[in-house]
């Protein structure tokens, strides 16, 4: 298998889940132009990341590469038990949390919005309301794993999600020091060892 990933991204999901799965894969760290290239648009029309490819098979978007993955290494219960069906219901709910809730929210942040392009103090009133959103989404999670290690009974791949977009709000300085329960958990997902191989191999630092 390949993965295509831009460093600290969200593709940082995938990539631990290939060592969790302890899978044959390479990883090809994506440079920005080749996002953009006919080539790469032929196998992800989106110009983005992540991209599996599994001999002739091509799979782009998380969830449908981690749904995949899932399916294929089963054992690995990337989703939690495997014959737990409400455990599983309840990763693919945090999962998509992950996903759609919060990673939609950082854009302001990592780009300009077409729509304010050339006006600074938009943009920066578009910020500050996003970080103000992103505080209320996180304190859902943060209420959630008030008295629990993780957010379903053991560690699961939206786990993996939430941190790196915890991580991302380290990198724009966004204030959670109010919402204690992430910070420790934080910290206690960074030691899981195939996140730790996935962000060494990426260069990178919880």
């Amino acid at each position: 298998m390949k993965l295509y990933y831009l460093q600290g991204s969200c593709s940082v999901v995938p990539h631990t889940a290939l060592y969790w799965l302890d899978a044959d894969f390479e990883a090809y760290q994506t440079p920005r132009d080749y996002l953009k290239s006919p080539e790469y648009l032929a196998k992800n029309p989106a110009g983005s990341v992540p991209t599996l490819e599994d001999g002739d098979f091509t799979i782009t978007q998380n969830i449908a590469i981690l749904t995949y993955l899932d399916a294929k290494f089963p054992d690995a219960e990337l989703f939690g038990a495997k014959n737990n069906l409400q455990q599983r219901a309840l990763a693919y709910r945090w999962l998509a949390y992950a996903n759609s809730d919060i990673h939609k929210q950082f854009t302001p942040f990592f780009s300009t919005p077409g729509f304010i392009e050339g006006d600074q103090a938009l943009h920066d009133r578009v910020k500050k309301a996003a970080e103000q959103s992103l505080i209320k989404s996180y304190k859902i999670a943060d209420d959630h794993i008030a008295n629990r290690e993780y957010l379903i009974d053991q560690i699961c791949i939206a786990d993996i999600y939430l941190f790196v977009t915890l991580r991302w709000a380290k990198l724009v300085k966004l204030d959670l020091s109010q919402l204690a329960n992430l910070q420790a958990y934080y910290e206690r997902v960074a030691q899981f060892e195939p996140l730790q191989k996935a962000l060494q191999a990426e260069g990178i630092r919880a």
